[in-house]
């Protein structure tokens, strides 16, 4: 299958690209190499260069009647690529001479086919003729306008233009007449030089003329070579006429044609698959996107009747391509790395971050270094702006502009986010660890509450070690210490969160321990009156043993122990109990029922207190207090019958028995 490259304005007549070919060009990854045929119309181009592709199937169209079939140039869609990874375009032209186009027309093809092929086939039949040559010779001449370079000296330019110029194939088609000389040969003999000596007028002009134009051709191609092809013979079997074959050649089976037509087309077929190379100028290679510039350039020099400055043209070209593949380059970096960020949260810490950018701008300064061509310079002057736009950096080196510079800063506020939500989330973790620890079998012992709460920390610690994204977590992580708060040399908080759960803790032990020494102050009754100041010391001593003992993580017992019993008022206990008396007899002459009695005596005046709350009760003695106790402070037995009460059972039936007998029996 074929695509038209080059068509005919409708409107100015001048040369114009398709873009169907056009793309089939800029695709193509690999140096160009273009084999074009030329000739006049109707001489079955189009068929040789079918063949070339495939023995048997049809590329380029071919018809059957005396109307040229095709119109500008086409190229086959699909290029051949060579062991030497050279993609091969074979290109099938409008005839020349045909009745629709003028010269003008066939001059405009005929240099733009010599500007962008590797293999000029000029393809003509019977034999290799003057008339033939002059045909060629015209369009030769025309060709002058093709220049290496502008203001280039006529000799240097002709040595360069033959170095840079296709090389030449005459396939001399359908010969008959037995050739005394080999293809070559008489290409060669045709090409020599005409000897200018004894002759004069007429005849000294026209060997003037032909060997100008023979040095013109010379200079313009980089070779020259010469192949027979004779007139195609068919199996006898096909039952048809020489014209009916020659008109269905192009549908037949090729195997079908002459053994020795095939030897000979097969001569051709690998003299260009073996000898055609890349289309070079001044020694540079071209690739689809520049052989596109090269050739809107010289389409564009065409149609304005300039010449045709091909080093200049190359020049420009591979400017062009190389502004677009940076241009190209930029853009897909940018992509790429916005890629990077396709979820607002995605963020990576500075050491990834610049990994990643790293390996993207690498591909693209490889992918640079491959396709822009030229100068050796030329890709590194390229690749160098490629850096600028990436990153610009100050005096001292410190990024401070570019993309780089922008993106780096898009995933530092990026991990800024999400390194807050993650220090917020330990300290919320933290928070409800401890919470849910403190929140039962309260108090907690020192032991167990700062290991657990070293293990909620370390648990918070170690997950945001795993998720924050940053090359300097100490900040995020003083800031976590910060809020879960500071220690002292001694072990105990003194701010942050901690020190909340410390107090929580420390209230707990507290109260804890204040029940404790008040169940036993109450069990011991320790505030009864006692007779002698030595037993309530020795009690309050006894207290202070058996608290040392009970009381749960009491660091500074002393100070609590003196708190706790200043709270009980023992100075008002103390100076409530009043010792024993000596009293003299001489004093007391007439005391214990007027016997004069000289000695000591305990005078009953130590008071008995009741120990039950809101009771005032007092007794000279402890038994006083006992019964007191028994009447008014143990079980009371209600008279269902009146307000009055007993201390048992008993009493109540034997005072009913007594006083309500008559109610009862009711």
């Amino acid at each position: 299958m074929s695509v038209q490259l080059i068509k005919k304005d409708p409107k100015t007549g001048l040369l114009s690209i398709d873009n169907e070919g056009l793309d089939i060009l800029k695709n193509i990854d690999a140096d160009i190499s273009i084999c074009l045929i030329v000739g006049p119309y109707r001489q079955g181009k189009s068929f040789l260069m079918n063949r070339f592709i495939s023995e048997n199937e049809n590329t380029f169209s071919v018809g059957d009647t005396d109307e040229p079939c095709t119109k500008g140039i086409w190229i086959n869609k699909n290029p051949i690529k060579n062991s030497k990874n050279t993609c091969i375009l074979f290109a099938d032209t409008e005839g020349l001479e045909s009745d629709d186009c003028d010269e003008a027309w066939d001059t405009k093809l005929f240099l733009l086919s010599l500007s962008i092929s590797s293999i000029f086939l000029y393809n003509t039949k019977n034999a290799l003729s003057n008339d033939a040559f002059k045909k060629l010779s015209v369009m030769v001449n025309l060709s002058q306008r093709i220049k290496i370079k502008s203001n280039t000296p006529t000799a240097f330019n002709n040595i360069k233009l033959k170095q840079d110029g296709p090389k030449f194939v005459w396939i001399v088609r359908d010969y008959s007449l037995k050739q005394t000389l080999k293809p070559n040969e008489r290409l060669n003999k045709f090409l020599e030089m005409e000897s200018e000596s004894e002759k004069t007028g007429k005849k000294l002009d026209d060997i003037k003329t032909r060997n100008e134009i023979k040095d013109n051709m010379i200079n313009l191609f980089k070779s020259f070579d010469c192949f027979y092809l004779r007139i195609p013979e068919f199996d006898g079997k096909l039952n048809l006429t020489l014209t009916e074959q020659l008109q269905s050649l192009n549908s037949l089976k090729f195997n079908k044609i002459s053994k020795e037509f095939r030897q000979e087309f097969e001569e051709i077929r690998s003299f260009i698959y073996d000898n055609i190379t890349p289309k070079e100028i001044n020694n540079e290679k071209m690739r689809g996107q520049v052989f596109c510039e090269y050739l809107k350039s010289v389409v564009k020099l065409i149609n304005s009747d300039e010449c045709i400055n091909l080093h200049d043209i190359l020049s420009e070209s591979v400017k062009a391509v190389a502004e677009n593949i940076l241009s190209k380059a930029k853009a897909d970096y940018t992509t790429e790395m916005e890629k990077l960020f396709n979820d607002k949260n995605t963020c990576f810490n500075e050491s990834d971050f610049l990994s990643k950018e790293k390996t993207i701008s690498r591909n693209f300064i490889e992918f640079m270094r491959s396709n822009i061509f030229g100068s050796n310079n030329l890709a590194e002057n390229y690749i160098k702006k490629f850096e600028e736009f990436r990153e610009v950096k100050d005096h001292s080196g410190k990024l401070k502009g570019g993309k780089l510079f922008e993106f780096k800063e898009r995933n530092e506020k990026q991990a800024n986010i999400l390194n807050d939500k993650v220090l917020n989330d330990a300290k919320n973790n933290y928070i409800e660890k401890m919470k849910k620890f403190m929140s039962s079998d309260l108090p907690k012992s020192w032991n167990s509450f700062y290991k657990s709460e070293n293990d909620f920390s370390s648990e918070c610690i170690n997950s945001m070690n795993n998720n924050l994204i940053t090359s300097n977590k100490t900040k995020y992580l003083n800031d976590f210490k910060l809020f879960k708060g500071e220690k002292s040399y001694s072990n105990k908080p003194y701010s942050g969160e901690l020190l909340k759960f410390y107090n929580q803790n420390e209230q707990s032990i507290q109260d804890k321990n204040l029940r404790t020494a008040n169940d036993l102050w109450e069990t011991r009754k320790i505030d009864q009156r006692y007779s002698k100041k030595a037993d309530f010391e020795n009690a309050l001593e006894s207290l202070k043993s058996s608290l040392k003992n009970v009381l749960f993580e009491c660091s500074d017992f002393d100070s609590f122990y003196s708190n706790f019993v200043n709270k009980k008022d023992i100075d008002r206990i103390r100076n409530s109990i009043i010792e024993p008396t000596t009293i003299s007899s001489s004093v007391y002459p007439n005391y214990s029922s007027g016997i004069n009695f000289q000695g000591t005596f305990s005078r009953p005046e130590t008071k008995f207190y009741c120990p039950y709350p809101n009771c005032r009760f007092t007794s000279q003695s402890e038994h006083g207090v006992k019964v007191h106790i028994g009447r008014m402070h143990k079980e009371q037995f209600d008279c269902p019958y009146c307000p009055l009460c007993f201390s048992s059972e008993h009493g109540v039936r034997v005072h009913i028995g007594r006083m309500h007998r008559d109610d009862d029996s009711d």
